[in-house]
């Protein structure tokens, strides 16, 4: 069954709707949904992919039904407010830091190009914190890189934008065990000293064409004006303009 037209999703039908219930579900009692990606606009083939190390807030099926989860991820101003109540409710801000850097980022790429922005991480399963996951079994762990590497490889993003250290020594890995990269990537310094070096790397998909890798510091450290990272919005544009060259 593929999505029902009412859902933006549906553009392309890339990923059916059991497809979706199947990377979504809890892997167990007392854990939370995965979140295998959220997306302003119609994701569909060659959409940008901005990739963190894995999603925070996590939601539980005590708090939502799997049908209703589904259909939050697949309309991104619901999501967005759902997310918004969810650290509310927590007694926290509205938004994070991080939160707030993506979305005034999001603002601006989608000035610059009517391709959508999928926003997904390497490990897609949700904790508090990113060193939360080293608490989890490894089972959890392996099925969020699964899940990840099977949206990746059926959307197959033109530009992939990794945000933190972490995210980029974990895709470059992945990237690597799939045989999609195939040469050695220096990695070393810190996550300034990649982000001045992208574009990373960039590898070949099956039907020919190019995926760009940039790598940027945590979008925590983003504002809302974004002025500290005008070096790496200006390799996003000229990734933009070479991928549609």
């Amino acid at each position: 069954m593929l999505l029902p037209v009412k859902m933006p999703f549906e553009e392309r039908a890339m990923v059916t709707r059991e497809q979706l219930r199947d990377w979504s579900t809890a892997p167990g009692p007392g854990f939370a949904y995965y979140r295998p990606f959220v997306c302003k606009g119609s994701s569909r083939l060659h959409s940008i992919f901005l990739v963190g190390i894995n999603p925070a807030t996590p939601i539980y099926p005590a708090d939502l039904e799997l049908g209703a989860y589904l259909d939050l991820l697949l309309d991104y101003e619901r999501f967005l407010d759902y997310y918004q109540r969810v650290r509310q409710s927590a007694g926290k801000r509205p938004m994070s830091r991080t939160r707030q850097g993506m979305d005034s980022f999001i603002r601006w790429l989608t000035e610059k190009t009517s391709e959508p922005v999928v926003e997904t991480n390497v490990i897609t399963y949700p904790t508090p914190g990113a060193t939360d996951l080293r608490k989890l079994p490894d089972s959890v762990i392996t099925r969020g890189r699964a899940i990840f590497l099977d949206l990746l490889t059926g959307l197959q993003p033109k530009l992939l934008l990794l945000h933190g250290k972490w995210t980029v020594v974990e895709a470059t890995h992945l990237l690597t065990g799939q045989g999609l990269l195939r040469r050695q990537v220096d990695l070393s310094g810190d996550i300034q000293s990649l982000e001045d070096r992208s574009p990373l790397f960039s590898f070949v998909w099956g039907d020919g064409t190019t995926c760009m890798v940039l790598a940027c510091r945590h979008f925590m450290y983003y504002g809302e004006s974004g002025a500290s990272f005008a070096g790496f919005r200006q390799m996003v544009l000229v990734g933009l303009s070479s991928r549609d060259a």
